[in-house]
């Protein structure tokens, strides 16, 4: 349930909204480390299979903000950047979510990212 986005170990990760740093840990449903950003009115956001964490618990974000590196953690088979909207619990969409100020070109990059990314699951 999310996203896979390919890149390289080493890429910088973005917060995609304001919000509250929930927690930064490691091995939570083999997503190695990962950060879950509370950006309130029942939204979350998961960065998973990080290489590094750049915030901590309870660290105002900004959207935009440098929040980790992308990385190969937990159960995953080469870099790439695992990214979840979830709201009230439930696990939606994120491509519901990507921002309307994306050119049709950026917005086409990520989607071929996206369908380009292979993973097993164990």
């Amino acid at each position: 349930q999310g996203i896979d986005l390919g890149g390289r170990t080493g890429n910088p990760v973005y917060a995609t909204g304001d919000g509250t740093v929930a927690f930064n840990n490691e091995g939570v449903r083999g997503y190695g480390l990962q950060v879950l950003i509370d950006h309130g009115f029942g939204y979350k956001t998961r960065y998973a299979h990080l290489s590094k964490i750049l915030v901590s618990p309870g660290q105002k974000v900004k959207r935009g903000e440098l929040i980790g590196e992308v990385g190969s953690t937990g159960r995953s088979t080469g870099p790439h950047l695992h990214y979840e909207v979830i709201y009230r619990g439930q696990h939606v969409d994120p491509i519901n979510y990507f921002s309307r100020d994306m050119t049709e070109a950026e917005f086409e990059k990520i989607i071929e990212s996206a369908r380009a990314t292979t993973y097993e699951t164990e």
